[in-house]
Formats: structure tokens, sequence, C-alpha cells
């Protein structure tokens, strides 16, 4: 009989191997078997109402004020007159981005019309409110008397 109990003990102990291999896992071939995630994409935010930038559509004013006129101390009657044809233009009062002087002189005095469109400029930024964020040229405009403007606006 004690030969008998070390067959049953054997026994059970292939029992239980058997038992605690049947708890494992399966080896698979190759690599072991991973659950990839499935990329998602982000939120995307929605569109501005407008485009970032300048507005591609500028806005053209002229001003019949000879430049003579001007630099005799026209100044206020100047700013007066180009924020007067803004405002109808673009009653909004989005702010001015980039803006174009144009200054008119004979040719004979091409650097004064320049410098004449400069100081428009420099007037416009540093005393109208819609223009305090511009940046701006001056240049020669022909044979005229007056000043032309080209106003690119902010979006």
């Amino acid at each position: 009989m004690t030969m008998l109990a070390g067959w049953l003990f054997a026994d059970l102990f292939l029992i239980l191997l058997v038992a605690g291999l049947t708890t494992l896992p399966a080896k698979s071939s190759g690599e072991p078997a991973t659950r990839k995630p499935t990329p998602t994409a982000p939120p995307t935010p929605p569109p501005p109402a407008h485009p970032v930038g300048l507005d591609p559509n500028h806005i053209d004013l002229t001003v019949a004020m000879s430049p003579n006129t001007y630099r005799a101390g026209g100044a206020d009657a100047l700013l007066a007159q180009v924020n007067a044809q803004l405002d109808q233009k673009d009653p909004t009062h989005r702010a001015v981005g980039f803006v174009l002087v144009f200054a008119s002189d004979d040719q004979a005095h091409v650097q004064r019309a320049n410098d004449t469109a400069e100081d428009v400029f420099q007037l416009l930024h540093t005393r109208s409110k819609v223009f305090a964020a511009a940046s701006g040229f001056g240049y020669w405009n022909g044979n005229h008397n007056n000043f032309e403007f080209k106003i690119f606006l902010l979006n």
C-alpha cells in the first residue's frame, strides 16, 4: 500500500501541473499580440469668420487738397477729410493694417512730394485711431494737385 501512495502522490502532482499550465496564456508565433490604439485626429477649430491678415480688397480715397495747402497748415483739414471718407467706405471702423499715401507735386519736386506723403502717413498714424496700428509708405503721384490713398484694412 505504501507503494500506491507514491503513485497517488505523483498522479495528483501531475493533475496540478496540467491545471496550472492551462491557466497560462498561450504563446503565439511571432510578436506578442498587443492592441494598438487607433489614432484619432484632434478636433479642428472652426474657421475664423474672416481670414486673418489684410483684406485683399483695398479702399481708394482721393482728397482734393493741394499738398501746398497741407504744408501751409492744412493737416487738421486733411485728417478730417480722410476720416470722413473712410467712415463712408467702411462704416464698421475696422483697423487699418497698411496704407500707401500718394502726394502730388511737379516733377522738379519729387522728393518734396515723397516727404509730404510720408509726413501725411505719420499724421494719420499718430492722430487717427483707425490708423494707429498701420504700416505704410509715401510716394509721389505725378503732377496733380491732390492726395490719393490706398488703404488695406485688417480682417
